[in-house]
């Protein structure tokens, strides 16, 4: 009995032989899952921004019932028990062993999902959130969050610059065996953890004195995504691989294995077909037609024979036409068998099939098969950035409004181009310099027309918006920093409630936190929003 309990004690100092620490894990194994966790939690994160700004369909009908608190559970967990926490016990052990790339790389990957927990929650934990003996950890202070998130970018930039082969015998350790968005060059990140930087202080220009400063400093530095070659994008690519895993685009496999389960934006077709006097050049390659026209049939489109509500003059109504299938925000009525016959994600970003008016029903072999992109920050999006601090900051070293614009729009193009040109191929009906040079053109004559800076802000921003498909948290931010575009689709329903200023707290915290209260309403705003409570609709 004695020896039987010696030995229990010993058992007792011992580590769980089942369970690895971050110090015995594979450093490689690990970064990889919090590169795919992260692509996870962009694209959950993205999908809810896609919903709010009318680039893909929300139902609604009202915004109160759109969603409930258990809605956001999978991206709480996503951001606390996948990402932060893994990043946060493993940054140790990346610098006990000299692995600043690793070590840059998580941290980019932190700052990013802090400052989207704040931009969609408000007040969260964070400080002690990774307490192990602390259950119901506090908020945290969101303008210190957020500045905790830029220092920690800093932080990424030091990593970066450091002799990233630190050990002189040129230990492989050194580098990561699998960099999923830039393939092992430590400048592309670099650089993104700088325009990250102009981001978040765009996103906090309303209340930051110093942001001014702060993006004169950085585009003066001209370390920023910016290439017209698209090689500095940040981009988490998918694969067509459909073993388990599925590999492939959550757009493609939610369109193209048994018929479109998405319905698109009747508004954002809309303006990409109608809206201007050329249509967008990037209209095939974002949507994907089944048909070349709209049914009359109402067992397909139950509001084709309706008369539209009094507050949608002036805007789309039931369909766009021309095969240009979609649904109205906050659209909620039963879904027909229309499956094979409603518009489809196209090639850009979902890796789906470019429009070649062929008007064949999806398949999975269609298009890239899946191998999409998340555009989680391409060249486009800061010269657009860039564009509205320009304008909104009167900054003259940040450059000229309208010249960031232009260049804007034609990188915009050039990216969703370069995406579907392995389907598109050398097919006719890809725009040419003619056509993309009439559209440009088209949007420049508006903002030359503009008569005030709010309405060249409408015209920016209408542009950013469109090449914003695919990125729902950079469109949901732009929205409520700036009201822009302000002329959205409203919900079908003539009330529709609160829009969103910040989004519900998950169940999963409210539930499990006894310091935290559920919001009272949509209308609770986050630090950086300081515009008025009716701002967005």
């Amino acid at each position: 009995m004695l020896l039987v309990g010696a030995f229990s004690c010993d058992l007792n100092k011992l580590e769980n032989p089942s369970t690895l620490t971050p110090g015995q894990a594979d450093p490689d194994f690990i970064l990889n899952g919090i590169q795919l966790e992260f692509a996870d939690f962009f694209w959950e994160a993205s999908d809810f921004g896609m919903q709010m700004t009318r680039l893909i369909h929300f139902y609604g009908p009202t915004y109160e019932n759109g969603y409930n608190a258990s809605s956001f559970d999978g991206l709480w967990r996503g951001a606390y028990s996948n990402i932060l926490i893994n990043i946060v016990n493993t940054l140790p052990v990346f610098e006990e062993r000299q692995l600043y790339f690793h070590a840059g790389m998580a941290r980019v990957i932190q700052a990013y999902t802090m400052m989207t927990l704040i931009d969609y929650f408000g007040a969260v934990p964070y400080s002690l959130a990774f307490d192990p003996s602390n259950f119901n950890p506090p908020q945290d202070d969101q303008a210190t969050m957020y500045a905790e998130a830029i220092s920690i970018l800093d932080d990424a930039i030091a990593d970066f610059t450091r002799d990233l082969d630190a050990d002189p015998d040129n230990n492989s350790l050194a580098f990561p065996k699998n960099d999923l968005y830039y393939g092992g060059n430590g400048t592309r990140w670099r650089t993104l953890a700088k325009t990250l930087k102009l981001r978040a202080y765009l996103q906090t220009r309303l209340v930051d004195a110093s942001a001014k400063t702060n993006i004169e400093a950085l585009v003066t530095d001209n370390d920023l995504i910016d290439a017209g070659s698209n090689a500095e994008d940040f981009n988490f690519r998918y694969s067509t691989t459909n073993a388990n895993p599925d590999s492939r685009h959550p757009y493609f496999t939610g369109d193209y294995l048994n018929g479109a389960g998405y319905y698109q934006s009747n508004y954002l077709m809309d303006q990409m077909y109608n809206g201007k006097n050329f249509v967008d050049p990037r209209i095939r390659y974002y949507f994907y037609r089944q048909v070349s026209a709209t049914t009359d049939d109402v067992n397909e489109l139950f509001c084709i024979n309706v008369t539209p509500p009094p507050h949608y003059a002036g805007f789309p109504f039931c369909a766009v036409g021309d095969g240009y299938w979609g649904r109205d925000f906050g659209d909620f009525s039963g879904i027909p068998p229309d499956n094979f016959k409603r518009t489809a994600f196209g090639v850009y970003p979902a890796g789906g099939n470019f429009d070649n008016s062929s008007f064949l029903a999806v398949n999975q072999n269609m298009g890239l098969r899946g191998a999409g992109i998340l555009p989680i920050m391409n060249a486009a999006f800061t010269e657009f950035m860039k564009a509205e601090a320009a304008l909104t900051l009167n900054s003259v070293i940040v450059g000229n409004p309208r010249t960031l614009l232009e260049t804007a729009i034609r990188k915009s193009i050039d990216k969703v181009k370069a995406v579907g040109a392995p389907v598109a191929g050398a097919s006719p009906l890809v725009p040419g310099a003619t056509a993309i040079d009439n559209y440009v053109n088209d949007v420049l004559a508006l903002y030359d027309a503009a008569a005030t800076d709010d309405e060249r802000l409408q015209v920016i921003i209408k542009e950013y918006w469109i090449a914003l498909y695919g990125n729902g948290i950079d469109a949901f931010n732009t929205y409520r920093r700036t009201g822009k575009p302000a002329d959205l689709q409203p919900t079908l329903q003539p009330n529709g409630g609160n829009a969103y200023r910040s989004f519900t707290y998950p169940s999963v915290y409210v539930t499990r936190n006894n310091t935290v209260t559920q919001k009272p309403n949509n209308k609770v705003q986050v630090f950086w929003d300081t515009n008025p409570e009716n701002f967005i609709d």
